[in-house]
């Protein structure tokens, strides 16, 4: 190995997740040279008690690939990338805001959950509490100011800027983004590892969606062991709408379709069949399944997926289609939950439109809406049931 060229040696590290990179530059004096230890940290909240149980690695937003450096500064309004990874799907995980709830205020206020999303960035974190472009000395109170790139207002990745806040509760803590002002919630501090077995500092930890039991070690007025809060890694929703968000079986490769708040998932089949959208809710109790068409007027034939790009064609028109879709997922919600609803009930329910007739075909067990004068779009490729492929839909409250 140490005959190598050195362009290859960078080359291989590359291919290497964080803790690979580690026993490799442990090998010897060069490779420990070559490939010095990563800036790693620990966020805390010394108000509520409370730590976040993730060890961060730090990126600059201007070069999301490379990892800071232990020896290297962080800098006050810069953007930076804080992710951790995740060795059981093998790829990083970034913190992000992600739960959403719409508080009773007078005016409209959403809270964020905070997550681990993966893969693509679509957030950044920018450090506040001392001027642009000094030094951020660890261990002091900072802010950590969170924003994405979306023109889409009270949206996980708008680019309505929040500070991560921590609050004590009864049991652990919670941390949110809510506030534009840095208040004592939102007093945070950053205290880096000095290895990645944690003798000192930190949390040895394995990211997996189940977060198994860590064990930490006090110091330096760390906040107690049984208040480090493990974030969810979160499958990225293929169609989010307000509190409804919906999931194909690719997403929920990369995550889970969780919410820190309270929130119901419903899982379920998914096809697509001479253009008409059928979804069959995955449990015995729901014996029916139920279909929407695609029209000529939607402009969809020579989609190229007939699944989630139809239903967002549906989602940007706002059809009524779309609603009668989450009517039926709300239905299965409410069955899931023990509530007993007859099908002529949901067929009653589920008309949202004065030329929408509800047909039911006993035969296929498929209740489906029919639109007056209206030509189905038969341009749309059709896209077998699976019963391999699972799809979720989430409700999240409060």
């Amino acid at each position: 190995m140490n005959q190598l060229p050195v362009d290859l040696l960078f080359e291989i590290v590359d291919y290497l997740n964080p803790k690979e990179r580690q026993r490799f530059a442990e090998t010897n004096l060069c490779h420990r040279y070559l490939f010095p230890l990563p800036l790693i940290l620990k966020i805390t909240s010394k108000s509520s008690g409370s730590a976040l149980q993730e060890r961060f690695f730090v990126s600059s937003r201007n070069d999301p690939q490379t990892m800071l450096l232990d020896h290297e500064e962080l800098i006050f309004e810069q953007d930076y990338l804080f992710w951790a990874f995740d060795y059981e799907r093998g790829n990083r995980v970034y913190l992000s805001r992600h739960g959403q709830k719409l508080l009773n205020t007078e005016y409209t206020q959403y809270m964020f959950t905070m997550g681990l999303r993966p893969k693509h960035p679509t957030q950044f974190v920018r450090i506040k509490g001392g001027e642009a472009g000094t030094k951020v000395g660890l261990e002091d109170s900072i802010g950590l100011d969170i924003g994405g790139t979306s023109n889409i207002k009270h949206t996980p990745d708008s680019k309505d800027r929040m500070y991560l806040s921590s609050q004590a509760l009864t049991m652990g803590a919670l941390w949110y983004a809510i506030q534009q002002k840095w208040g004592n919630y939102e007093k945070l501090q950053l205290y880096k590892c000095q290895n990645y077995h944690a003798q000192k500092h930190c949390t040895a930890t394995t990211i997996t969606n189940n977060h198994k039991h860590h064990q930490h070690h006090q110091h330096h007025g760390q906040p107690q062991d049984d208040r480090a809060t493990p974030l969810i890694i979160h499958a990225i929703p293929d169609i989010c709408d307000g509190l409804c968000s919906l999931y194909s079986p690719k997403s929920l490769k990369d995550g889970r379709a969780a919410c820190e708040l309270h929130h119901i998932n419903i899982k379920f089949h998914f096809w697509v069949l001479g253009g008409l959208l059928c979804f069959k809710a995955n449990m015995s109790s729901v014996p029916f399944a139920f279909g929407v068409p695609m029209l000529e007027e939607d402009k969809a034939g020579g989609i190229k997926d007939p699944t989630v790009d139809c239903l967002k064609v549906l989602l940007k028109k706002n059809s009524s289609r779309w609603w009668a879709v989450k009517h039926y997922m709300s239905v299965a919600a409410s069955i899931q939950s023990g509530n007993v609803i007859k099908i002529e009930d949901f067929m009653r329910t589920v008309k949202d439109h004065e030329d929408h007739t509800i047909i039911r075909d006993d035969s296929k067990n498929l209740v489906y809406i029919q639109v007056q004068d209206a030509v189905v779009e038969n341009g749309i490729a059709d896209h077998p049931k699976n019963e391999n492929e699972v799809w979720e839909f989430m409700f999240c409250g409060s």
